[in-house]
């Protein structure tokens, strides 16, 4: 289960980080693990080579090897503390190694908060696109069953008519 509540820390991950969980994505931390790592790491990423995900009671680590835009090889390590006996993630890491150094909690929450605000406008505009779909196929029905019951009941007025 993933956490959509915020969890306080000492180093006070805003509100914005936490709710990625919310994005509809069936693995939150991986999403979010890959989207700082887009974003830490300045170039572009070419293609995301392995990823290992590892979990204890206490912690999921999502760690992720990657190549860059330019050839460059990479790594990050996303740490996302666990609560109730292993049962729910948050999805704000409490730290992340990008290529073996430890990236400092000011940086985190900088491009955190950048990141989540992207993933839940993202999220959003998928949601209000797949919701006018969704109210495009139910006008359709209804216009479908309208005209059958219109059908119908001209049915049951010819076949009235004609006893």
């Amino acid at each position: 289960m993933n956490r959509c509540l915020p969890k306080t820390y000492s180093f006070a991950l805003p509100v914005l980080l936490t709710l990625a969980s919310c994005t509809g994505t069936n693995n939150p931390q991986l999403a979010m693990c890959q989207a700082l790592t887009k974003a830490l790491s300045g170039n572009g990423i070419s293609k995301w080579e392995s990823v290992n995900e590892r979990d204890t009671e206490r912690m999921r680590t999502v760690s992720i090897k990657y190549e860059t835009d330019t050839g460059a090889p990479g790594s990050i390590s996303c740490n996302y503390p666990r609560h109730d006996g292993g049962t729910t993630t948050d999805t704000a890491p409490e730290s992340v190694v990008l290529n073996g150094a430890r990236v400092d909690q000011k940086t985190l929450f900088s491009v955190g908060t950048k990141v989540s605000k992207q993933m839940l406008t993202s999220a959003a505009e998928l949601t209000a696109l797949k919701a006018e779909d969704l109210a495009k196929d139910a006008a359709k029905q209804a216009g479908d069953l309208a005209n059958d019951a219109i059908n119908t009941t001209k049915d049951a007025v010819k076949t009235l008519q004609q006893q």
